[in-house]
């Protein structure tokens, strides 16, 4: 037995990365720009990929979870899930599947125009705290299109996608930055990226967090598989 590495698992892996990293440049962008910080003199590219991990491994780790229990409980489990996924994206062709995903883009767009918007006309309405509810929103959109999108337009369709995901977070973090101004001499952010603080005159301080993640690596690490 030998270790080889795997390119295709490993270009899987990249790609995984660099949509991690967008969607938490999106964020941290949209976050730091309202607060008024520079935020490519805070964070490297290893931020940018926690940024978002940190938000939405959980969330699919959570929905794999609670969709093998619910099939567990019921009579789903004499049945084969990926003949059920066939069956369904037979049943509705590229079609229809793009219709969908088009009112999951128009949608992520729509989330951040209100986030956005609705404070500068006085509305308190802090729906950004929807941000990841708005990304899985998305996530089920997409599914179908890109599954059944031809060669020709599946380029398209992810990228659309990722920008799609990306205005969701940006819209998250627009929201989280709004949420933390006013503040005075208090911490207003501490995760596993970053300490913001206000100080005594209302001015944020940022102190990123060590991370010393080797993504290439760990992409070639990961990518190796056994072959007899």
């Amino acid at each position: 037995m030998k270790l080889l590495p795997s390119k295709p698992v490993q270009y899987a892996l990249l790609v995984i990365a660099l949509l991690l990293g967008f969607w938490g440049y999106c964020f941290e962008l949209a976050y730091f720009g309202r607060l008024g910080l520079n935020v490519h003199k805070i964070f490297g590219a290893s931020h940018f990929v926690a940024s978002s991990a940190k938000s939405i491994v959980p969330m699919l780790i959570a929905i794999a979870i609670y969709a093998n229990v619910k099939r567990f409980f019921t009579k789903d489990i004499h049945t084969d899930p990926g003949q059920d996924i066939v069956a369904e994206l037979n049943a509705a062709p590229f079609n229809k599947q793009i219709s969908i995903a088009r009112f999951g883009a128009a949608m992520s767009i729509v989330f951040l125009v209100l986030v956005i918007g609705l404070p500068a006309i006085g509305v308190t309405l802090q729906i950004w705290h929807t941000y990841l509810y708005m990304v899985f929103i998305v996530l089920q959109s997409f599914v179908g299109a890109t599954l059944t999108s031809p060669p020709h337009a599946r380029a398209t369709v992810i990228l659309t996608f990722a920008i799609s995901v990306g205005a969701c977070f940006a819209g998250g973090g627009y929201g989280y930055a709004l949420a933390g101004q006013g503040k005075i001499a208090e911490v207003v952010r501490d995760d596993l990226v970053v300490k913001v603080n206000a100080g005594p005159d209302g001015a944020f301080t940022a102190e990123p967090k060590l991370l010393t993640i080797p993504f290439p690596a760990g992409i070639k690490f990961l990518g190796k598989v056994l072959e007899p």
